[in-house]
């Protein structure tokens, strides 16, 4: 038997320009999920996007104004793991492509079955859990020299205020980066601007 999955705490902002199909997505995803936000373009999309950073978006890839891929791009500059699911018209290989090699997480052939939809949230429901839950398997130290880092101060600022030295921060530093699976400061950065952590 097939595990039920919860996504109460998950939230979807599903970008289509047709508004029947948009408002019955929207009522369908409303009983499962926490919060569905909707926009009619690629541009509302990423400015919905930026406001409310949702878990999962799903998107059109053909739109007036900016279309899916174009607010894909820019929506991989704000953040690498965001779930995005594309909704496309069979035979549109060309841009299903471009998808994939912009970072999509999946697509969905139309016309698409409210499962499906479901079916490919779940797959790659890890990718949601890691963005959320990764800084909770800091210890209070390391967790304080990560707010440090993405603060912008310096390493021998820290040191002082722990009263250790130098290179003891840039052990933790090295630490924090390893249990994030990250290479890089702006990757802490962008993992705490996501996740609203100040």
């Amino acid at each position: 038997m097939k595990e039920k999955i919860d996504y109460s705490n998950i939230t979807i902002l599903i970008v289509e320009d047709e508004l029947q199909a948009r408002e019955a997505l929207a009522s369908m995803l409303s009983i499962d999920f926490k919060h569905v936000y909707q926009a009619d373009n690629g541009h509302s999309g990423l400015a919905m996007f930026v406001k409310h950073k949702p878990d999962v978006v799903l998107t059109d890839i053909k739109m007036p104004d900016m279309n899916g891929l174009e607010m894909l791009r820019e929506i991989r500059k704000i953040n690498h793991n965001s779930l995005v699911v594309f909704t496309t018209a069979f035979g549109e290989v060309e841009m299903l492509q471009k998808a994939i090699d912009l970072k999509a997480t999946a697509y969905l052939i139309k016309p698409i079955q409210y499962t499906d939809i479901l079916d490919k949230i779940s797959s790659n429901l890890h990718l949601i859990t890691l963005k959320q839950d990764l800084h909770t398997k800091l210890s209070k130290r390391e967790y304080a020299v990560f707010l440090d880092i993405v603060k912008g101060v310096k390493p021998i600022s820290t040191a002082q205020r722990f009263d250790i030295k130098p290179k003891t921060v840039s052990t933790y530093r090295k630490r924090i980066l390893d249990k994030f699976a990250m290479q890089s400061n702006v990757e802490l950065i962008k993992y705490a601007f996501v996740n609203q952590i100040e």
